[in-house]
This record gives structure tokens, sequence and C-alpha cells, in this order.
């Protein structure tokens, strides 16, 4: 089910509650442990900050437990929904279902994914319309959650998405995405050289443990 969902394979072990948070990760814990509780309707999440600190681990053991809760997850990353926009640009409108587009189609999920998110370097215009759409389409929605992370701060990803506009409280994407989640600095050290070493060694019988920057990771051979 992860796997047809986008949760990438590695992840399918990684629980809220085994992840044991370094001093840059605690506040985004306790919010993402609020937000996995049954029934949570409130803000969703977004995490900044260098490769390697946690913040895909995070963001994985937060839809795992809304797949558990029994709630609908879709996780894309920067690739996925570019691709996603280019392919729904190049269809023709007629042949759509009335009012259906990719904004709407992924703003039906409870919980929303955005993973990796970098827009690149001046993204055609019809990309950056339909980035703002999806977001104004996941506020719309209502009851949908939405959660972002990017190796980026919020501010220079606003002026990546919508460069021509200075003044950042003018700035669609930035107002979108503070509408729509608690945002969060992820600080830490790059374990991932550590963890790739690791995870080569020869599988075991028993159940094997995987240190990722404090967060604990379980692989069963």
């Amino acid at each position: 089910m992860q796997e047809k969902i986008g949760i990438p394979n590695i992840y399918r072990d990684v629980s809220l509650s085994r992840f044991t948070p370094t001093p840059g990760q605690k506040q985004a814990l306790e919010h993402a442990r609020q937000m996995g509780r049954k029934g949570y309707s409130g803000p969703g999440l977004a995490l900044y900050g260098p490769t390697g600190t946690g913040k895909t681990y995070l963001l994985a053991a937060l839809a795992n437990r809304f797949l558990w809760n029994g709630d609908s997850v879709i996780w894309l990353d920067g690739n996925d929904l570019r691709r996603r926009i280019n392919q729904s640009w190049k269809e023709k409108p007629e042949d759509r279902p009335l009012g259906q587009n990719i904004e709407n189609e992924i703003a039906t999920y409870k919980l929303i994914v955005l993973e990796d998110f970098t827009p690149g370097e001046s993204p055609p215009e019809f990309m950056t319309s339909s980035t703002i759409a999806l977001l104004n389409a996941i506020w719309n929605q209502g009851d949908s959650i939405f959660c972002l992370s990017s190796n980026h701060t919020l501010a220079q990803l606003g002026k990546l998405v919508m460069p021509n506009i200075e003044n950042d409280e003018k700035n669609g994407f930035i107002s979108r995405v503070k509408s729509l989640a608690n945002g969060f600095a992820i600080a830490g050290k790059d374990m991932r050289t550590k963890t790739r070493d690791m995870m080569a060694q020869p599988t075991v019988e028993k159940a094997t443990r995987i240190r990722y920057d404090s967060i604990i990771v379980h692989q069963f051979s």
C-alpha cells in the first residue's frame, strides 16, 4: 500500500512512537504527534533544513500514522508534482471529467505530503499557477492536511516559485503555505552516509535496528 501511495519502501516501518528527536527536531515532532491523533483537523507541517537531517523520516512516520488511522494519504516529491502538472497541461480540457484537474484530484486526500519540494530556477508560468492552484484547492477542501519539506527556507521557495514578487507578504505561495502548515527549521548532522553503510551490511534473521539522525528504523530480513 505504501508504495502505491508514493511513500518510499525504505520508510515503511518508520513510526512516530520510535522517533527519538535531536534538539533541532523536538518542536516539529511534538506537532507531528498532535497531528497523528485520530480526528485531527488543525494545521499541517512544513519542514525546512539541510539534507539528511530527518525531514523525510518525520513526514514518513506521520504518513504511516495517518494510514494506520484509516485516512487517505498521497506522497509526492518535487519531481512527481512537476510530472503530474506537465501531464495535466498536455491533456485537452475536453478530455478531462467536468471540473476535474490535477489540483482538485490531489486535494481530495486527507494527508497531502509534498516532500523535497524544489521548483527549480525560473519555472514556467503554468507550473507556478498550478502550484498555487494546488495550495488553494487544499485550502478550499477544508479538511485536507498539507505537509511540505524542503532544503530551502520558505522565503527562498517563495522567490523560486514567484520570482517577480519581492515582498514576502504579497507572495501568494508564501502566504498560502503559512495558512496551511506550521513551519519548523530542522537542524542536525547529515547522517545519510552512515545509514547507507549500515543498510549495505548483510541481513540477519533477527530484526536489525538502524539509527538515522536519532530516528530509529526497523528493517526485517
